[in-house]
């Protein structure tokens, strides 16, 4: 099976990918150096890739070469991640809001996330193909609104989001990510059904659930102040 819009990573988005993950999971700790030489040595590449990462993340906010040439983790805590996925929901909300008050998607739009929705419940690559496709069907929601301005501003953090959701997944079993598919399917519904209040109370739960996974995983790793190990 071959989902729709899945993307192969090269090996300079891999690195970048591995990097972000290790910030965002709360791995690569704040104020850490970050030697390039040695997180390519650790990752078993030249330091060519590691270096264009660093510009990548740089960009995102999660690297910041100082005036002496260091580059440090800005970090990634607890308070930054409610943050986000605060965000995250006030844009995936207004984007949705505005489905309510049109009386649905268009015929075009429905095809769409009913076809996400049932490569999603075919698949079995929870921590793989699932991710995509999951980031695909929220990102279907937020186009179907036609806010251009809101879809630009959501699509600056889709890379963010994949790699928490990649992290979040981790964490989870068969029996959750079949609840998680549920929860995506009864969101789609409520919204040809135009009940928005349920709308609302789904999607703030399924989000809320990302953020109480994270939370734990960043809190049990900056208590043990790791830096550099277990980076996959």
């Amino acid at each position: 099976m071959n989902p729709p819009g899945a993307v192969k990573q090269n090996l300079q988005q891999k690195v970048t990918q591995q990097i972000r993950k290790a910030i965002l999971s709360g791995k690569l700790r704040a104020d850490a150096h970050f030697g390039e030489a040695q997180i390519a040595d650790m990752l078993g590449v030249s330091r060519s890739p590691v270096r264009e990462a660093i510009k990548t993340l740089e960009g995102e906010g999660l690297l910041e070469t100082l005036a002496t040439g260091r580059t440090i983790v800005t970090g990634f805590t607890p308070a930054d991640l409610a943050n986000l996925y605060e965000l995250r929901f006030d844009l995936e909300w207004k984007a949705i809001q505005s489905l309510h008050k049109k009386g649905s998607f268009s015929f075009q739009h429905a095809a769409e996330c009913e076809k996400l929705l049932q490569y999603m419940e075919s698949c079995t690559d929870y921590h793989g193909s699932y991710i995509q496709l999951d980031t695909l069907f929220h990102r279907k929601l937020v186009e179907a609104s036609g806010n251009r301005p809101l879809i630009r501003i959501w699509s600056t953090m889709i890379q963010t989001i994949l790699t928490l959701q990649e992290i979040t997944n981790e964490q989870i079993d068969q029996a959750q990510m079949n609840e998680l598919t549920r929860v995506h399917r009864a969101i789609y519904q409520s919204i040809k059904d135009g009940t928005p209040r349920l709308t609302k109370t789904l999607l703030h739960k399924h989000i809320q659930q990302g953020v109480d996974i994270v939370t734990r995983i960043l809190e049990a790793n900056m208590l043990k102040h790791i830096e550099f190990d277990g980076i996959h």
